[in-house]
C-alpha cells in the first residue's frame, strides 16, 4: 500500500506541475486553486477508499502535493477552507467515508456494509450522544491479530473501522438532522470550518480516528 502511495504521490507531483505552469495565464491564487480542484482533486480521490488505511508517512507525502499549491498561492489551509471550500485531504478523506457510514445507517447502499456498521441500542442512552450510536471495534474480538482486552490494532484505528468512533461522537444536529449523504457531509464540512475559525491548532484532525480519543478534539 506504501509503494502504491507513493507512487500516486509521484504522479500527482507533475501534474501539480503543470498546473502551476499555467499561473503566468491566470489572474488570481483563487482561479488556481479552481484549476486544481478540476484537475487534479479528483485524479486523488477516487482512491480515497482504497487508501484510506495506508501508512501516515506515505499519506503525508500525499498531503504535500497540496500543500504545495498552497505554497504558490500564498494562502494558507485556513484561507482555502474559508474561501475555497477545500479542506486538507486528510480531512477530505474523512467526511468522504463517514458519509459512507451514514449512508449505511440510513439503510441506503451496498447491503454487506450493515455487517460492520450496527446500531447499538445501549450506545445510545449516553448521555450527550446522538441516537444512531454504532457497535464500535474496541473489543479484542473483533480480529484474530489481536489479543483480548487489549486495545484496537493500529490498522483498525487507520480505518474505516476506526470510523465508528469518531461516527459516535459527532453532535446530535449533524447526524440526526441530515437526511441524506449530502446534507450530512456539508454539516461535517461546516463543523471543520467553526472548528478552524476559532484557532484550533489541530482542526484538521477533528474527524481523524488516528488520533487517540483521550485527547481527540471531538472530545473536548
Amino acid at each position: 500500500m506504501t509503494d502504491t502511495v507513493l507512487k500516486l504521490v509521484t504522479t500527482c507531483q507533475w501534474k501539480l506541475r503543470a498546473i502551476l505552469g499555467t499561473q503566468r495565464f491566470i489572474s488570481t491564487s483563487l482561479q488556481l486553486v479552481l484549476l486544481h480542484k478540476v484537475q487534479l482533486l479528483s485524479f486523488i480521490e477516487y482512491r480515497t477508499a482504497a487508501i484510506y488505511h495506508a501508512c501516515q508517512h506515505s499519506l503525508d507525502a500525499l498531503e504535500r502535493v497540496q500543500d504545495k499549491l498552497l505554497e504558490a498561492t500564498g494562502m494558507t489551509r485556513l484561507d482555502v477552507l474559508i474561501n475555497c471550500n477545500l479542506a486538507p485531504l486528510a480531512t477530505r478523506r474523512d467526511i468522504a467515508l463517514l458519509g459512507l457510514i451514514h449512508r449505511t445507517v440510513l439503510g441506503h447502499g451496498p447491503a454487506h456494509f450493515r455487517d460492520f456498521f450496527q446500531v447499538d441500542n445501549g450506545m445510545a442512552r449516553k448521555p450527550n450522544r446522538h441516537r444512531l450510536q454504532l457497535r464500535e471495534f474496541t473489543n479484542g474480538d473483533v480480529s484474530d491479530f489481536m489479543f483480548p482486552g487489549s486495545r484496537p490494532a493500529d490498522y483498525i484505528r487507520n480505518s474505516m473501522l476506526g470510523l465508528v468512533s469518531i461516527y459516535n461522537r459527532l453532535p446530535v444536529d449533524v447526524v440526526e438532522s441530515s437526511s441524506s449523504v449530502a446534507a450530512f457531509q456539508s454539516a461535517l464540512q461546516q463543523m471543520v470550518k467553526e472548528h478552524a475559525s476559532t484557532g484550533q491548532d489541530d482542526w484538521w484532525d477533528l474527524l481523524c480516528p488516528r488520533v487517540p480519543l483521550h485527547r481527540h478534539p471531538l472530545c473536548h
